[in-house]
Formats: C-alpha cells, structure tokens, sequence
C-alpha cells in the first residue's frame, strides 16, 4: 500500500506536505486549533460530542464506560454529521457554541460523548478541555482515569 500524504495547512494556507508512512489523516492546522476534516462517521453524530475512532476506522460518539472509546477519543465534533458522511473534528483549540453556558472549569466526557462540567461517577473520567467562556471551550484531551 502506498504511503499517504498529510496535508498541513496553517493559517488556512498550504505550507507543508508530509507523507507519513501508514497513515490516511489530514490535519487542518489554523493558528492554535487543529481540526481533522477527512475523517467518515460510522454512526449519525451529534454536532458538539466527543468522537472516537473505532477498528473500522470510523468515527463514532464516545461512550465513558467503554475503556476502548475513551482511549481512541480524537476530539469534538463541530457539527453533525450523517452515517458514511465526511464529519470536521476539533481536536485541539477553541470550539465555540453560542447555546453553550460553561462555568469557568474543566469539561468532561459525558455519557455518548455529551459535553459536560459534571464528573462521571462511574466509567472513566475524560477531561476534553476547559471553559475559556461561557460560549467557548478549550479542546485539549487528557488521558482518562477509571472511575471506581
């Protein structure tokens, strides 16, 4: 199989190719976000949840008592997105929403990947970023602890 070719865009404006052996992801790097945008849903997404790759290579809302979903989990969906339909990903930097009403904190993986400022009491606890404002997160995952 041939190698694949990510493309690196910063400031939305090509500066780079890297081929990465392996590899079929496309990151979109625009000052301090980076987003996967080439990336198919496996199920119906939900805009605003936490996503995870599963062995199919697919994109799928992350379940917080599935250790295999919380370790493979990417990012935040910017919007929804259909089955088999091509779905952006905020994987590191500020998503914006303006129903969103954070209190100053962390954010966390809550069940089938909601955003939520509440820790899980079982599961595991996933970290996905923090408020900036109440409009505004952080994107930025953490490792995930097993809650007991």
């Amino acid at each position: 199989m041939p190698d694949e070719v990510i493309e690196v865009f910063v400031s939305e404006t090509p500066r780079e190719i890297v081929e990465i052996p392996g590899t079929t992801v496309k990151e979109v790097v625009t000052g301090a976000k980076v987003d996967l945008t080439d990336r198919i849903a496996g199920e119906a997404l939900h805009g605003h949840r936490v996503v995870s790759f599963h062995s199919d290579g697919l994109l799928y809302e992350t379940h917080h008592t599935s250790l295999t979903d919380v370790y493979a989990a990417v990012g935040v969906a910017i919007g929804a997105s259909l089955q088999g339909a091509l779905a952006d990903v905020r994987t590191y930097g500020v998503l914006t929403e303006p129903s969103w009403n954070w209190a100053a904190g962390p954010i966390y993986l809550g069940a089938e990947g909601v955003l939520t400022q509440t820790p899980p009491s079982s599961g595991y606890l996933l970290e996905v970023g923090c408020a900036i404002s109440p409009t505004s997160m952080f994107v930025n995952i953490k490792l995930p602890i097993k809650m007991s």
